[in-house]
């Protein structure tokens, strides 16, 4: 999933030959509802928390890889779901882009 168009075009083109993977434009801090409940999530972007809509897309069972924190300074996290509740493992400390969007950073 990608929010900003040259990017999108750049994935889009380069990932053309493969018939397993599907480039979509949008806003990655609200996931991809329409294709929910998912096994797993992983959001290689920056978050300043756990974006709701994430979790409300995971299964039962499913988990979320995520770095949150600050801009450029996060803690990668593992968020498991399991019978509607959440456990957090803080898994090491990262660097990412942020994630911009409606549940990420502001632009």
């Amino acid at each position: 999933m990608e929010s900003i168009p040259a990017l999108f075009d750049y994935a889009r083109q380069k990932l053309r030959d493969y018939d397993n993977v599907e480039v979509v434009y949008g806003d990655g801090s609200l996931g991809l509802p329409e294709k929910a409940p998912f096994d797993g999530i992983i959001v290689t972007a920056g978050a300043p928390g756990v974006p709701k809509a994430l979790l409300n897309q995971l299964k039962n069972g499913g988990r979320l890889v995520i770095p949150v924190g600050q801009q450029y300074s996060q803690d990668l996290l593992l968020v498991t779901k399991n019978n509607g509740k959440t456990t957090t493992e803080k898994l090491l400390p990262v660097a990412f882009v942020p994630l911009i969007g409606r549940q990420g950073f502001k632009p």
